[in-house]
């Protein structure tokens, strides 16, 4: 494998717009993010804390894969990010 491609699609190559936003299974990850409406102060603040936990868990998970051989899929890393955010709360 090319030390360019995304480590978690195997197809693309790795930038960041690809690796936070573009890749498949993390575009997913972002689309379910919005049907979340923040309108009070505590929504706010967890909405906040999603922006945070989003990029950071998909971060990790690339790590794993790259260096753990582990394969994550959308609805791990998208579990991560809500324990995260609770955690986080």
């Amino acid at each position: 494998m090319s030390p360019l491609l995304c480590y978690l699609c195997y197809r693309d190559q790795e930038t960041v717009s690809h690796f936070l936003i573009h890749r498949r299974k993390v575009w997913i990850l972002w689309s379910r993010q919005w049907s979340f409406y923040a309108h009070g102060e505590r929504q706010r603040m967890i909405w906040s804390l999603i922006l945070d936990a989003m990029p950071w868990s998909v971060w990790l998970a690339r790590n794993n894969c790259k260096f753990d051989d582990f394969v994550l899929d959308s609805d791990r890393i998208y579990a991560l990010v809500f324990h995260r955010v609770a955690f986080w709360a």
